[in-house]
């Protein structure tokens, strides 16, 4: 449902230029959201990364948030983008309120970390070379 409004508030936004975006914000985007991508599937699997970061979805969708904030300076960007972003980021502070103290996971092998990282960078070249289809703008043009 969360989701589903983000979008429709996106949607109802007139697109108004609010900034232009750095010359080399596409670059930092690329790089960014190919770390939110390894973020986003880290909880599903037992990696050291856990060890270093509590929330690493929500880390991975703000970091997404952010890359595509460098790229992307229209009034329905920033809604849709900066609205995840910001959700995570409380999303985050909420959990750690509720949990308590962390306690970090015991280190797996290495071999766990570089099947994440695998498996994030399909993930990323996936959605990267699909993006014209689903969303209609390619982020290589």
């Amino acid at each position: 449902l969360a989701i589903y409004l983000v979008i429709s508030r996106r949607k109802a936004t007139l697109p108004v230029n609010l900034y232009l975006p750095p010359i080399w914000g596409r670059h930092a985007t690329a790089l960014l959201v190919l770390i939110g991508f390894i973020l986003f599937i880290a909880p599903y699997h037992a990696t050291n990364l856990k060890r270093f970061l509590r929330h690493p979805q929500l880390t991975g969708v703000t970091i997404w948030g952010i890359g595509h904030l460098l790229a992307n300076g229209e009034s329905r960007s920033i809604v849709l983008f900066g609205g995840l972003a910001i959700w995570a980021v409380i999303e985050i502070l909420l959990l750690n309120r509720r949990d308590g103290a962390w306690i970090k996971p015991d280190p797996v092998p290495a071999k766990k970390d570089v099947i994440l990282v695998v498996a994030g960078v399909v993930s990323y070249l996936v959605v990267a070379f699909s993006h014209q289809w689903l969303f209609g703008f390619s982020p290589f043009a």
